[in-house]
């Protein structure tokens, strides 16, 4: 009697167990894969995941977000946008948001492409509450602007006093605003050059009016033109210079704040690694009435070069609280900025905490006067929370207290750190160790060679 041994019998049938097992938990695994989804990104800055602002932005909308993307039959792209709205379709779930994606191809319904006015390349719209907004490009930065306008039910407009000799909202310069216009037009806000030579009146459709360190004197029709805003309840940001002189005059009769003399100094920027002690740091921001400052939430500190400091006298009907002030280390410093700086109180300088910015409000009009300029400018916009800063300060003036909450971190790993005894391991690193090694391993080199 032949066959296999008992053993052999017992194995092979162990093997076709384990085989219909692997093939029932694939198949209940692709089952499952459909109705459930469940992802882990182990990435450092979470590059494969939503970011915490653009969760709480999406947190914010109360009604079903719907998503149409217009693209050509290319796969690998097709495969790009699923994978962006992927997670913000999980981010909307977790909000209790609807949400839906719909994958168009302009080449097969061209009728309803030529309809909504497709681009040739492609495009997607995203509706919310009856609004849309459309995107050409396509980033995690796009999107929840996108979403930041839908959430705000559109853009704002800011208009930027011109012709003093201001900074301007769309120019290259070191001082001027131009990336951070770029950044607020992301977010739904609009910056824009007013002329008031030319146009005697704030348009109605004015969020906030802003003046960004005028140099010239403002002529009479232009001072009324701004008081009467003022007097309609329009929201105004006034940003100064230490020694400004254009308008300050309207700023002490109007809202009752001006500027003491000379520039504040802070000994504190050396902890940071300032070269300039005119850096004034803000480092704690006061939460004000009822933790409801715009600045309330920055964590980061703040670094305004060359500022003046504030004052603010008691005006009828206004209420004033401090938003940026600086440490006990810090002064106003009357003299030339060089050399060893010391308090002369005899000179008339005034020791820190000093006001940087203040908030006035007479029921619903808002007023931010700061003094300094040049934060939000294109070469200090990256110092510390400055461009968080001035879009906080603008979204607040613009009546957008909810986005208030929604902070905008920087990815964790694009923001390097040294201590000074860690950037001078690295520069003797790179001025002595590595030559160093180089002469070393030249050195083996040759000896090796004469031996050989």
């Amino acid at each position: 009697m032949s066959g296999a041994p008992p053993d052999n019998r017992r194995l092979r049938r162990q093997h076709a167990l384990f085989v219909l097992l692997l093939v029932a938990a694939v198949l209940l695994a692709g089952a499952l894969s459909q109705r459930h989804r469940w992802q882990l990104d182990l990435t450092a800055a979470g590059r494969h995941s939503l970011s915490e602002s653009s969760r709480q932005l999406l947190a914010q909308l109360d009604a079903p977000l719907r998503v149409e993307a217009w693209l050509p039959p290319d796969a690998a792209l097709r495969a790009r946008v699923g994978d962006l709205f992927e997670r913000y379709r999980r981010g909307a779930a977790a909000a209790g948001v609807d949400f839906s994606l719909a994958m168009r191809n302009p080449e097969t319904d061209p009728a309803a492409a030529r309809e909504l006015q497709i681009a040739r390349g492609g495009a997607v719209i995203l509706r919310h509450a009856g609004a849309e907004q459309r995107l050409q490009q396509l980033s995690e930065a796009a999107v929840s602007g996108a979403i930041a306008r839908l959430a705000r039910g559109g853009a704002r407009r800011l208009y930027f006093l011109s012709g003093h000799g201001e900074r301007s909202p769309l120019g290259a310069g070191n001082g001027d605003y131009g990336r951070f216009s770029a950044q607020l037009a992301e977010a739904g806000l609009l910056l824009e050059p007013l002329d008031l030579a030319a146009q005697p009146r704030v348009p109605d459709d004015a969020a906030a009016l802003v003046l960004a360190d005028p140099r010239a004197a403002l002529f009479p029709g232009e001072r009324a033109a701004i008081a009467d805003w003022l007097g309609r309840g329009g929201n105004l940001l006034w940003l100064l210079e230490p020694g400004a002189r254009a308008g300050t005059e309207l700023l002490a009769e109007q809202l009752g704040v001006r500027a003491l003399p000379g520039v504040v100094v802070d000994a504190a920027g050396q902890r940071l690694g300032l070269d300039s002690p005119d850096f004034a740091v803000v480092s704690e921001y006061p939460p004000g009435r009822d933790g409801g400052a715009p600045t309330a939430a920055l964590a980061a500190p703040s670094l305004l070069p060359q500022a003046a400091a504030l004052v603010v006298e008691a005006r009828r009907g206004w209420r004033a609280e401090t938003l940026l002030r600086s440490g006990a280390q810090s002064w106003t410093e009357r003299g030339e900025i060089a050399g060893t700086l010391r308090l002369d109180a005899d000179a008339g300088e005034v020791a820190g905490p000093l006001d940087l910015g203040v908030a006035l409000q007479r029921g619903e009009q808002r007023v931010v006067v700061l003094g300094d300029a040049d934060f939000i400018g294109n070469a200090w916009l990256d110092n510390g929370a400055n461009a968080e800063l001035g879009r906080r300060l603008l979204e607040w003036l613009a009546g957008d207290d909810r986005l208030l909450q929604i902070a905008r971190p920087e990815p964790a790993d694009r923001l390097l750190l040294l201590g000074d005894a860690q950037r001078g391991l690295l520069g003797g690193l790179g001025l002595i160790g590595l030559p160093l090694l180089l002469f070393a391993v030249g050195a083996w080199q040759w000896r090796r060679r004469r031996r050989a």
